[in-house]
């Protein structure tokens, strides 16, 4: 026999393959829609909206491509993480940086750093201008001493004082010195944004 007339067989594999699609993909999309909208708790705006817009579109493409039996299906949840991403990404970069206005940066530095200390603002959208920084644990207790100082040489209200933090005003303006760990801690957070 030459084999001429005889319809191929399909391996189990193959039978299975839409299955196995549908599945891995589905649990692949469902895991970027997840995930998308459990970064929503720290991410907020137009760009985590349409991040999940695109997840549940691009879901709904996954689903015509699976009754389809397409392998491009496994595609989509490859490129609704991309996106989630680039949205991210786009987020981070722009519109947290745009929360540091340049008017809260320039009252900011009027206020001398720790000495020995470098103090950069980035931004951070429900914060405005924030910085972090460590200093060795002896000198952790001389923060709020030091902010203090400074505030009150360059004009700023003192608004509220403990011993881990201080707020000071000035303008529109507000700074909060924060020191989490008290003294024996090391690290220090300044925020600073318009005064709401």
């Amino acid at each position: 026999m030459t084999g001429e007339g005889v319809a191929p067989t399909r391996t189990r594999l193959q039978r299975s393959a839409p299955l196995v699609l549908l599945v891995l993909t589905a649990l692949a999309q469902a895991g970027v829609l997840l995930l998308t909208f459990v970064m929503g708790l720290m991410w907020v705006g137009w760009t985590w909206a349409a991040a999940l817009l695109q997840a549940v579109l691009l879901g709904g493409v996954l689903l015509v491509l699976v009754t389809r039996r397409s392998w491009l299906a496994l595609a989509v949840p490859l490129i609704s993480a991309a996106i989630s991403v680039g949205l991210f990404l786009f987020f981070v970069n722009v519109e947290a940086d745009a929360a540091c206005t340049s008017e809260v940066r320039e009252a900011a530095a009027q206020v001398k750093p720790l000495p020995g200390t470098t103090v950069t603002f980035d931004g951070e959208v429900e914060v405005g201008c924030i910085a972090r920084f460590t200093v060795p644990a002896s000198k952790t207790a001389s923060v709020i001493p030091h902010y203090r100082r400074e505030f009150t040489r360059h004009g700023w209200e003192i608004a509220a004082e403990e011993s881990d933090e201080l707020v000071a005003t000035k303008d529109r303006i507000r700074m909060i010195v924060m020191v989490p760990g008290g003294a024996e801690g090391g690290l220090v957070v300044i925020e600073a944004d318009h005064n709401s």
